[in-house]
C-alpha cells in the first residue's frame, strides 16, 4: 500500500506550497526514478500546479476541458465499482515519461467529504507508491481532515523568523496525532535563517521534525513561471559543483532522502 503525502502551510501567500511540490516531485523523479507518484490538490483551481510542473499538460487539458479526468472521473468509476488499475491511469494526465500521475480537481465538490476522500485516496495508495496532495495554506479547520487521514504531512515555512516562531512555539502543539515533518520553502541560501538556526533555537524536538528546505533558485521558479519544471530536472540531473544550481539541486536530493526515510518508518 502506498504512502498518502500531504504539503500544507498555515500562512497563505508565504508558504511556497505549489513550488515545493514541485521541487519535491523533481527530487522523486532524480532519487527514485522507479517510484510510481500520484499528485492531485484539493483547491478547486488545478492550473496553478499544472501549469508549472508541465505546460504541454496544461495546454493539453485546457483543450480537452478534462473530460473523464481527474478526481470527478474517479468517483465515476468507484460508483459504478470498475475503478481498476486502467481506469485509475486513464483518469490522470501522465507526466515525467507516466512515472508521474496527475489528478485535476476542478468540481467544487471533488474532495467532498470524508468517506470520498478515503475511499478514492485508498484506491489511488493501491496503484502509486506515493501520493502527493496540495492543501495549499491556512484554512486550518478545512485541511485538518485531510491531514488527519494522510500518512505524513510536510508543513511548509517561511524561513521568516516571525513566521516560523509562530508555528514552532504556538501552533506546532495544534498538529497531536499528526505525522509531521517541516520544510522551508523558498529559503535563501545565504540566510542565516535556516534549518539549523532554528534546530539550534529549539533543540532536539525540532531538529527532529525539519526534513530539509526548497532553496530560492531563479533558474528553478523560472522554468515553473513556463512549465518546464520537468525539462530543469533533467537538466540538472547529475549537478557540477561549480554550477549555480548545484546547492539547489543537493539540498532537493536530501530533502526528498529524508521525507522517503519517514516513509519507509511508517
Amino acid at each position: 500500500m502506498g504512502k498518502l503525502v500531504s504539503f500544507w502551510s498555515p500562512y497563505p501567500g508565504h508558504g511556497k506550497v505549489t513550488s515545493s511540490i514541485c521541487g519535491i516531485i523533481g527530487g522523486f523523479t532524480l532519487q527514485y526514478p522507479e517510484l510510481s507518484l500520484a499528485v492531485s490538490h484539493v483547491r478547486n483551481d488545478p492550473v496553478t500546479l499544472l501549469r508549472k510542473l508541465d505546460s504541454h499538460a496544461f495546454l493539453w487539458q485546457e483543450k480537452s476541458l478534462l473530460d473523464g479526468f481527474g478526481i470527478a472521473a474517479l468517483k465515476m468509476y468507484e460508483r459504478q465499482k470498475v475503478l481498476s488499475f486502467d481506469n485509475i491511469r486513464r483518469c490522470g494526465l501522465p507526466l515525467y515519461d507516466k512515472s508521474v500521475y496527475f489528478y485535476p480537481n476542478v468540481t467544487r465538490n471533488g474532495w467532498n467529504d470524508s468517506l470520498t476522500f478515503q475511499v478514492l485516496t485508498k484506491q489511488l495508495r493501491k496503484e502509486f507508491e506515493i501520493v502527493l496532495l496540495d492543501l495549499g495554506s491556512g484554512n486550518k479547520e478545512d485541511a485538518l481532515q485531510y491531514m488527519q487521514e494522510s500518512d505524513y504531512v510536510v508543513v511548509v515555512l517561511p524561513q521568516d523568523p516571525y513566521y516560523a516562531d509562530c508555528f514552532l512555539q504556538k501552533e506546532e502543539s495544534h498538529m497531536n496525532n499528526i505525522n509531521y515533518g517541516i520544510i522551508l520553502g523558498g529559503c535563501f541560501g545565504n540566510s542565516r535563517y535556516r534549518s539549523a538556526y532554528y534546530k539550534r533555537k529549539y533543540g532536539k524536538k525540532v531538529s527532529d521534525k525539519f526534513l530539509g528546505e526548497i532553496l530560492w533558485n531563479a533558474d528553478f521558479f523560472d522554468a515553473m513561471s513556463v512549465g518546464k519544471t520537468r525539462d530543469f530536472f533533467l537538466r540538472n540531473n547529475v549537478p557540477v559543483k561549480k554550477e549555480e544550481n548545484y546547492e539547489f539541486i543537493i539540498q532537493i536530493k536530501k530533502t526528498t532522502e529524508r521525507i522517503q526515510e519517514k516513509l519507509l518508518f511508517l
